[in-house]
């Protein structure tokens, strides 16, 4: 067992290690990072593996950052998908400044990755779309905004195409959350006709994000439940296994923000429609404007929750059927 003395001194230690090392590297010529490349990114993923102090991770990979941006895609060979692996695993780290500089570090890789190593790196794109599209309203601003910058330079390893001028971060993270939801509708709308299998694949993702601990992320994986289940055809749906996806969005029923609450039941009464077959397009003839659902899962909130009943309003018959079933 470790004494906290011990612990205390190598905390220290790699505390000065990372230091040293982010400032050898901002004071060394071009020339001398690319000599002594090897030891400086060895070193500091050593500390990024090793060490259990945030602040030592944030500079570990913040150094590590600074270091590619002097080195070339063949200088870093492929240690690029390890390093990517490390960045992921921080993804979502509770730190806030952690998960900025693991976005500002995947960012840096996906420059690198631009010819012998792009179809490898694409690998590492798909594993961390999921996160990519949702940390965009991360509730750290830094992390927010790195993580858009992330997101913008990994959408060419998947075909991606017309986003151009959606990445503002400060639209992006607007209160709304309104040009967000339009950029995910947009890229699964996209990943339907391109990459189905990705678009399956993030169901699964989408899942586990439903759990986490911050609001902002829990709001913005359950609209992409719904946009989801909208871009796949009926038959993908009747084929995929959504009932643990269909499970995690029930369990947030109750939760402490009703506006997850309504996002939720939104997508549950989406996806049930799409099970049914009977998603339509939107027209006057047999589709209740947008909201309608969300009106009767207010409602049915307020009942429940004993604040009274709101003013009545017209109800789609399939999206009461299908709330009320969940």
């Amino acid at each position: 067992m470790v004494a906290p003395s011990q612990r205390n001194c190598r905390r220290h230690r790699d505390r000065r290690s990372s230091r040293s090392y982010s400032h050898s590297q901002v004071t060394l010529p071009p020339c001398q990072v690319k000599t002594h490349r090897q030891l400086l990114l060895d070193t500091l993923r050593c500390l990024l593996a090793e060490s259990s102090s945030p602040q030592v991770v944030g500079e570990s990979m913040w150094a590590l950052t600074k270091t590619l941006g002097q080195l070339s895609e063949s200088d870093v060979g492929r240690l690029s998908l390890p390093m990517a692996a490390q960045a992921r695993a921080h993804f979502p780290h509770e730190d806030g400044t952690v998960r900025a500089a693991a976005f500002g570090l995947f960012r840096a890789l996906a420059g690198l990755a631009q010819q012998k190593h792009r179809q490898l790196f694409t690998g590492e794109v798909r594993s961390s779309w999921a996160a990519l599209m949702l940390h965009v309203r991360d509730p750290s601003p830094e992390a927010a905004t790195a993580c858009c910058a992330a997101f913008q330079a990994c959408t060419p390893f998947l075909g991606l195409t017309g986003l151009e001028g959606a990445f503002d971060s400060g639209l992006l993270t607007g209160a709304s959350g309104e040009r967000h939801r339009h950029l995910m509708g947009h890229v699964c709308k996209q990943l339907a006709h391109k990459d189905p299998a990705l678009l399956e694949s993030l169901v699964t993702e989408t899942s586990l994000h439903l759990h986490s601990c911050w609001e902002e992320i829990r709001l913005a994986a359950a609209k992409l439940a719904g946009i989801l289940a909208e871009n796949m055809e009926a038959q993908h749906v009747q084929q995929l296994d959504l009932g643990k996806l269909l499970c995690s969005l029930r369990a947030l029923h109750g939760d402490p923000s009703t506006a997850v609450e309504i996002a939720a039941a939104e997508a549950i009464s989406t996806i049930s429609q799409k099970q049914r077959g009977t998603l339509q397009e939107p027209g006057p003839s047999h589709t209740a404007p947008r909201g309608q659902g969300r009106l009767l899962f207010v409602r049915k909130l307020f009942r429940r929750k004993g604040k009274g009943r709101p003013p009545a309003g017209p109800l789609d018959s399939a999206e009461s059927e299908s709330i009320s079933s969940s």
